[in-house]
């Protein structure tokens, strides 16, 4: 198995897991004054982070969370961006939007499937069915975020691409980035709500 495989199969199984366990405790909610605000660190250094209207890009307040091009966008001044750097990453952003509108709809309903079925009594067919639907919807994502990613390091010059990386780096990396945006959008989106625009 290869360096991709593993980072992929990770990567699955820890965003089958935050969404898993979110859309159980949505079933179950508590009292409010009884909902601690819990948010890891790097999820906090993320623009938008804990902001339900959070002053996203392309649309999407979540899509600024995610790594990409609406992040760099975001963060232009940081990166030194100009204004055609900035179109062309805002057309990215838009296709990369789009995209994961198309799978945000099988995951959630992956998701609905497997909290079903892992209720009362526990239908073992019907999870591993469900966990296979969120895996490969997962893996639909990942493919066109980390596509999305290389295609916009393209568009930045290489001194760009080394305030880029230092900022992935500061924030705990790409996967852990993805895993936080993704378990936000999930948040926004559970109960058909889909991906927030």
């Amino acid at each position: 198995m290869n360096g991709y495989q593993i980072t992929r199969n990770f990567g699955f199984g820890l965003a089958t897991l935050v969404l898993a366990v979110g859309s159980l405790s949505a079933q179950q909610p508590q009292p409010r004054a009884q909902q601690p605000h819990h948010m890891p660190a790097a999820c906090m250094m993320h623009p938008g982070a804990g902001s339900p209207d959070g002053n996203g890009m392309n649309g999407s307040p979540m899509m600024a969370m995610l790594p990409g091009p609406a992040m760099m966008v975001s963060e232009r001044a940081r990166l030194g961006l100009n204004d055609t750097q900035v179109q062309r990453l805002d057309s990215l952003a838009t296709i990369q939007r789009q995209s994961l509108e198309r799978v945000m709809p099988r995951i959630t309903q992956g998701v609905s499937n497997l909290v079903s079925a892992t209720t009362g009594d526990i239908n073992v067919n019907a999870a591993v069915s469900a966990h296979q639907q969120i895996a490969e919807a997962h893996s639909s994502m990942l493919a066109t975020t980390l596509e999305t990613i290389k295609s916009a390091r393209q568009i930045l010059t290489p001194e760009q691409r080394s305030r880029w990386d230092a900022m992935v780096a500061e924030r705990g990396g790409l996967m852990p980035m993805m895993m936080c945006a993704m378990g936000g959008m999930m948040h926004r989106g559970h109960g058909g709500a889909g991906m927030p625009r």
